[in-house]
């Protein structure tokens, strides 16, 4: 980055808990802003797209945050959480819908620290970037949300006891070249389903879900037939009896692999998403802050995911009933409540699901468009960058 980031930022405002209206003394401040870069890098590059580092907080004056307790002149294990997206990167996010990004626009002034007049511009249209796409990304941030809640209290009750090994599923070291036939196929037909799903936007996510599955599977049957060997030679299956024998043949041989081909892919999808739950176990238990781990092991849940996958749906209600949206949520001491586990695990997931089937028919009814006037937005950003940059 060749130039001045505060020089830069056109907007920076609180973001978290802060920013919702429920922060406690103990909870930190964290930050996030927009930045207009110099027009060249616009051009020619290098592009800038977003700064998070955990000094970033240095490329401003330190009164900024004089509000921060961990801001303390150069003490580098106080330092704040601050990103400052590009002006055409949150854009585009915002445009989308995307959560964490559009309420940035919608933050209450009271929690703004920097707002350039040029910020204005955007801040004045900043109800057109709502649509009803909202419901799809408030929902499906808020489900990740739920699995979170879901796997930790899982976690909880019923950790994990060992990690995986190959030889569980049936699995061995396979080669360099298998490997690579492995991963190729599979990539390969994720490719050909995500290609066709990522257009089926009128689609709910459950639906999408049923119909990827299925898509996968066709796609594997389909995959089998084509590449099937039919020729083997006799006795070649007393011959190469297991699992691993079949496959090494057949790629040392450059030959097609026959139908226990499929049968791996699907017990290295096992293992792998055992591996995955194992290591995400090990980061979970080595990361987790100490009082929400307290909290976790009262209520038998992650309590601050649950008190965000509650505000993420009310967000996404309120958006399409009213076309607003309050960063500064009027719930606020509600949502304090179930952060610190005011609500049962059965409760929050009863009122998760309920919420995701009404929110599909409150979504029929909006008036939002389905899709934000995109080149409206963004001829105003191209003249906004001009503006800054004197042109």
């Amino acid at each position: 980055m060749n130039f001045n980031l505060s020089e830069r930022t056109v907007f920076l405002s609180l973001y978290g808990s802060h920013a919702y209206g429920f922060a406690t003394p103990e909870s930190d401040y964290d930050y996030r802003g927009i930045a207009i870069a110099p027009l060249d890098t616009y051009i020619t590059g290098p592009r800038f797209e977003q700064i998070v580092k955990p000094d970033t907080y240095k490329h401003f004056p330190v009164g900024l945050f004089e509000q921060d307790p961990r801001v303390d002149g150069n003490d580098p294990t106080k330092s704040p959480d601050i990103q400052v997206m590009d002006i055409v990167k949150f854009v585009k996010l915002a445009l989308q819908n995307n959560p964490s990004v559009i309420e940035i626009l919608f933050t209450d002034e009271k929690q703004i620290i920097v707002c350039n007049p040029i910020m204005k511009r955007l801040l004045d249209v900043r109800h057109k970037f709502l649509s009803r796409a909202c419901k799809e990304r408030f929902c499906n941030y808020a489900v990740s949300q739920l699995k979170k809640a879901i796997r930790h209290r899982k976690w909880i009750l019923d950790p994990p006891k060992n990690k995986p090994t190959r030889e569980e599923f049936g699995l061995f070291e396979y080669d360099d070249y298998l490997r690579d036939q492995i991963g190729a196929a599979e990539a390969l037909i994720n490719r050909e389903v995500d290609g066709f799903m990522i257009d089926q936007t009128e689609l709910s996510e459950d639906l999408k879900i049923e119909i990827s599955s299925g898509l996968y599977r066709m796609m594997r049957a389909i995959w089998f037939e084509i590449n099937s060997e039919k020729d083997y030679p006799i006795g070649y299956q007393n011959k190469y009896d297991s699992t691993r024998d079949v496959l090494y043949w057949a790629a040392v041989n450059n030959r097609k692999l026959d139908s226990n081909f499929i049968e791996v892919l699907n017990r290295e999808k096992k293992y792998q998403n055992s591996k995955r739950e194992w290591d995400s176990y090990q980061h979970w238990v080595k990361e987790r802050n100490p009082k929400r781990a307290e909290i976790e092991k009262k209520f038998g849940l992650d309590a601050k995911n649950a008190c965000h996958l509650i505000r993420l749906i009310r967000e996404c209600r309120e958006i399409l009933e009213t076309g607003d949206l309050k960063v500064f949520r009027p719930d606020a001491k509600e949502l304090l409540e179930i952060r610190n586990g005011a609500w049962s695990y059965e409760k929050i997931i009863e009122y998760a699901e309920t919420e995701e089937q009404e929110l599909n028919e409150v979504a029929k009814k909006s008036s939002l468009p389905k899709i934000p006037p995109i080149n409206e937005i963004n001829s105003l950003v191209f003249d906004m960058i001009l503006e800054f940059n004197g042109k």
